[in-house]
């Protein structure tokens, strides 16, 4: 029941972080139980607790007065759809159209084994293949689970958490998944078939069993090589646009991403960074100037990107964060103005700094919002305009536009839909898209249908003449991969209609704890690898000016050091790379580092003061870049 987890206290007396177990029962910071006044321990947890984080975990929600009370704590809880402006299509409502709940890929499968008098019978293996779903058991992305309970479901709009993890590629890999179970029973999964023994005893047995997998629940029936939506051809693109986000999971360390190197600042980093400063035994600086002369350095793991910077395609965001209203140290310290929830938590910030909103609520980010805004320009075709590389990404959810995810090398082609003659694969094709467009008039089936009409036609361009005809060489990490694999959808915007765009790309292991020396040179090394591959590509296809990329990250980090790494931050420096950037510069106002100066609270923690609590997004398009997403001619 123990766990691990950090609590920190701000207050001039108490300036470092405390870390403690919690357990059953209180204890003291010294490690002894916490005692009443009889001298019984005291519990950590009574059963309204438990109660009441079942129904936080499970949904529900606070009711708050006004946009901006997300910290009222005081109760009761109620379920979200209950106080969403948009109850009457809410999934828990009592209209019945709405009611139900998607299947997440264990219990469909589970589910499906047990109506068929089925088992698993190696339980790791079973873990292992559930892996490429979305949902290995036991070991979800964070300690929320697998989906946030504030996502909708796509096109219809209810709130849906397991459509998190339904995406076209999830929703493609479920049916592979279920397809390679009922078509090649084993004795890890193993269904009992023989109920449809009896569908063609003319028949050989394997046959039989998998012509009628092929209409199975949702396996099969999920994937077609059918080109559904022609009209995607209907524009050129010539005035594309695109966003492409780089979130650096875990919180980069973005004093030693870029280093004041002007000397009275320098000294002062270098003081206050002790050995983590730079340079050091494996990282280096690479010097660079502000077109006034100011001089910095840039970590030496950026080298493949840093002489951008001399050619005016390369600018540094400064001292990016997340606000609820513009503060100042004194009034972050005496509580006057109202920060965003949960600081320095990974979760929490991760995913403020993509929704935009300092509660982290909404079920939308900014990049989703902006593709809702400009989904106009697009012509209505069916390639989505918001697309992850890094599997569900809440950077890319909008209210209108619906956000797929992609697996690079993966091009959504499903089993079971291929057959001798083309007319039997032209009969699946034609069944399945019968099933598709069927009106159930039950909005959670009509979400999760078309999300399979748009795996069919993700598919259908992903496979197309020119999705492979990118020569820029990129690297073999996750990273190059991911941002190769937005350069050949880039590519295909003569055939997929798109004129803007926005991407989503991730690179984890910035939560440099300890150890960060070499660990940190070698992620930067890996992003600006990418960043320059993928800028050279958009050159390549002729967009260089017309897609712009930044980075992301959960937070900054500390000043000081903890040890051999530092501790969780504030505000953060961001890379910003494409033609459209005005020139190589440091944006916004950089921190002097000092202790207790006019940026710091009680440690070094910049916040974010250069966007005013608007985040990255406001800063990218007023601040460093040229209008990038706006129609040609527009502001």
């Amino acid at each position: 029941m123990a766990y691990r987890a950090e609590t920190r206290w701000w207050a001039p007396s108490a300036p470092t972080a405390c870390t403690f177990t919690l357990g059953l029962v209180k204890l003291n910071l010294d490690g002894s139980n916490q005692l009443n006044a009889s001298g019984q321990t005291l519990p950590v947890y009574d059963q309204t607790t438990v109660q009441q984080v079942a129904l936080a975990m499970t949904g529900w929600t606070y009711i708050g007065n006004g946009n901006n009370n997300w910290e009222n704590f005081a109760g009761p809880m109620v379920p979200r759809d209950n106080i969403d402006a948009s109850s009457a299509t809410s999934v828990n409502s009592a209209t019945s159209v709405t009611r139900g709940r998607l299947k997440g890929p264990v219990y469909h499968v589970v589910s499906m084994l047990r109506s068929l008098g089925g088992s698993i019978s190696a339980a790791n293996q079973a873990a292992w293949s559930f892996s490429r779903t979305g949902q290995t058991p036991l070991s979800p992305p964070s300690v929320f689970s697998y989906y946030l309970s504030m996502f909708r479901a796509p096109h219809t709009g209810p709130f849906g958490a397991e459509f998190q993890i339904y995406t076209p590629t999830e929703a493609v890999l479920r049916g592979n998944f279920i397809w390679q179970i009922l078509s090649n029973p084993g004795t890890d999964f193993a269904p009992d078939l023989s109920r449809f023994i009896g569908l063609g005893r003319t028949m050989h047995h394997h046959h039989t069993t998998r012509t009628r997998r092929g209409f199975l629940r949702d396996a099969s029936a999920l994937m077609s090589a059918t080109a559904l939506g022609a009209s995607a051809h209907a524009q050129a693109s010539n005035n594309y646009k695109a966003l492409v986000c780089i979130v650096m999971f875990g919180g980069n360390d973005g004093h030693n991403t870029v280093v004041p190197l002007s000397g009275a600042a320098y000294n002062a980093y270098k003081t206050l960074r002790g050995g983590l400063a730079l340079p050091g035994n494996d990282a280096t600086l690479l010097p660079v100037n502000t077109p006034t002369g100011v001089p910095y350095g840039l970590n030496s793991g950026l080298r493949a990107v840093a002489p951008l910077w001399a050619q005016g395609k390369l600018a540094v965001m400064a001292n990016v964060g997340m606000l609820a209203r513009p503060l100042t140290r004194a009034s972050y310290l005496d509580g006057s103005v109202k920060v965003p929830s949960t600081l320095f938590s990974h979760s929490d910030q991760i995913q403020q700094m993509q929704t935009g909103n300092a509660a982290g609520s909404g079920g939308t980010a900014w990049g989703g919002r902006a593709a809702d805004q400009l989904q106009s320009l697009n012509g209505g075709p069916r390639f989505p305009a918001s697309i992850s590389m890094a599997g569900s990404s809440l950077f890319c959810a909008g209210s209108v536009v619906q956000s797929a995810s992609l697996i690079p090398g993966f091009d959504l082609s499903g089993d079971g839909m291929s057959a001798w003659p083309a007319s039997a694969a032209a009969a699946k094709a034609n069944a399945l898209n019968q099933i598709l467009t069927l009106d159930s008039g039950l909005t959670l089936i009509q979400s999760a249908n078309k999300v399979r009409q748009d795996a069919i036609t993700l598919n259908s361009l992903l496979t197309g003449a020119g999705a492979a005809a990118v020569s820029t060489v990129f690297r073999g990490t996750p990273l190059g991969q991911q941002l190769l694999q937005v350069a050949k959808i880039i590519n295909l915007r003569p055939n997929s209609g798109m004129a803007r765009q926005v991407f989503c790309c991730s690179i984890d292991g910035f939560d440099t704890h300890s150890g960060q020396s070499w660990q940190h040179m070698d992620l930067l090394r890996q992003v600006a690898e990418g960043m320059t591959a993928f800028y050279s590509a958009t050159l390549e296809l002729g967009v260089a000016n017309n897609v712009t990329t930044f980075t992301e990250s959960d937070f900054g980090r500390t000043l000081q050091p903890s040890g051999s790494g530092p501790d969780h931050g504030w505000g953060n420096h961001h890379l910003v790379l494409g033609g459209a950037v005005r020139r190589g510069d440091v944006y916004g106002r950089f921190p002097y580092p000092a202790l207790g100066g006019l940026d710091r609270h009680t440690r070094p923690r910049f916040p974010g003061l250069t966007n005013a609590g608007h985040g990255l997004g406001r800063g990218l398009f007023k601040v460093a870049v040229r209008p990038t997403m706006a129609r040609q001619g527009q502001a």
